[in-house]
């Protein structure tokens, strides 16, 4: 029997190759895991598969660049980690700017 690692690695390596189905068997394996992960740290489901999309896209448009060095499994939960901590920050930033917006305006309605 084939390691996880191993058919990760070959799906990669496969995907660098511009092979769809191997792109689509690494969602597969991966989409539900991740935004599982997701959700635990945001606790927003939206949010949650649009960030997991968004890495999938990643993955795709730049299947060429891709150089995973750790195993995928790790890597594609630090992208998620990471991509997470960007969309925590993006939208502490514009709460931010909401605020300052809201005393600076006082007429300002939120809808």
């Amino acid at each position: 029997m084939r390691c996880e690692h191993d058919i990760d690695a070959q799906l990669i390596a496969a995907i660098k190759r511009n092979d769809p189905i191997s792109y689509n068997k690494l969602f597969i394996r991966y989409y539900v895991r991740l935004c599982k992960y997701v959700y635990s740290i945001l606790l927003n489901k939206d949010d949650a598969e649009d960030i997991i999309q968004e890495l999938f896209l990643y993955i795709w448009d730049n299947r060429k660049k891709i150089d995973i060095q750790e195993n995928v499994s790790g890597y594609l939960y630090k992208m998620s980690k990471n991509l997470t901590l960007n969309h925590i920050r993006k939208n502490a930033t514009y709460r931010v700017a909401l605020e300052k917006q809201k005393k600076l305006s006082p007429e300002y309605i939120e809808e």
